[in-house]
């Protein structure tokens, strides 16, 4: 029987790109230019912001780097835009500092996850081997939990917070 234990904590993103995007509000049309991991958002946020249709909004992808699921957040597009809508006519490019990030950046779950497998004599895994995910919660050990945190749900097997705490 193998067993292990693999446990990230409750952490920023930290991409390794700072978090940009480039907006241009003219009249009743927006464009939009961003290293995004969800452009129909982006799309969404940007005609949401700027008050106009979504015919209007043209979203222009950018090579990414490394967003480690941060840029599936629109904050820093949403912000662009509202930039860009002040100043309407003159493109807008934004450019968030690594400390503007590690402040407003949305937090990645704390994580654990359990495994034991055990081989038969050919050193095959048997059918059915797997292992168990568990997203801590905060609140099982009264920790106070970050209002932007995703907590998930709690699964059947042990969850662990960041003070190391086992519940």
């Amino acid at each position: 029987m193998i067993e292990a234990e693999y446990y990230a904590p409750f952490l920023n993103h930290a991409p390794l790109e700072p978090m940009n995007c480039t907006a241009l509000v003219k009249g009743d049309r927006v464009e939009v230019w961003a290293p995004t991991q969800n452009a129909e958002a982006t799309h969404a946020t940007a005609a949401a912001t700027a008050g106009v249709p979504l015919e209007n909004v043209e979203v222009h992808l950018t090579h990414l780097g490394g967003g480690f699921g941060r840029r599936g957040f629109q904050d820093y597009a949403r912000q662009a835009v509202t930039i860009a809508k002040a100043v309407e006519g003159r493109p807008v490019k934004l450019l968030w500092s690594r400390e503007e990030d590690m402040q407003h950046d949305f937090y990645r779950p704390m994580t654990l996850m359990r495994f034991k497998a055990a081989l038969d004599a050919a050193g095959s895994s048997p059918p059915g081997a797997s292992g168990t995910p568990a997203t801590p919660s905060w609140r099982a050990c009264g920790r106070r939990r970050s209002r932007r945190a995703s907590t998930g749900t709690r699964s059947a097997a042990s969850s662990i917070c960041p003070m190391r705490c086992r519940t």
